[in-house]
């Protein structure tokens, strides 16, 4: 250890592109939800985001989003998966995009219960943040 200047985490997150919307423009401002998944749940996990993806692709408008996957095991910090999506305006946040009448129309009118009960029993904690785009440390103008 007397050479090893510092310790920290590290993360490393792959786009699972056959569970993201990717159509549409990049937004500046992205609503990312972090989830750390139950012991013994994972084999569920791309099921339950791609029931999400599925009527993120219906509703109306551009609605991109991705889901991201951790590729180190974090242990105790609980950062498996990321679902983000991305807003233009902080008004977006209050808007009814009617996801749920969609998921209903798509999967069923009695989909909704099971669906909530299977986002329970897959994940266990979840955690929510604001990113903001700053162009000019991001290297686009």
């Amino acid at each position: 250890m007397p050479y090893v200047k510092s310790l920290g985490t590290l993360e490393y997150w792959k786009r699972n592109d056959k569970i993201s919307n990717i159509e549409g423009d990049p937004r500046p401002k992205l609503y990312i939800r972090t989830s750390k998944v139950n012991d013994g749940q994972s084999y569920r996990v791309n099921d339950f985001y791609s029931k999400i993806n599925d009527v993120q692709k219906a509703m109306d408008g551009e609605n991109p989003w991705s889901v991201y996957v951790n590729q180190f095991i974090q242990g105790d910090l609980g950062r498996h998966y990321a679902a983000v999506r991305g807003f233009n305006t902080w008004a977006e946040l209050d808007e009814n995009k009617h996801f749920k009448e969609k998921f209903l129309e798509i999967h069923g009118k009695n989909s909704w219960g099971p669906f909530l009960n299977m986002q329970d029993e897959i994940f266990e904690d979840a955690y929510d943040e604001i990113w903001i785009l700053i162009p000019e440390l991001a290297g686009s103008k």
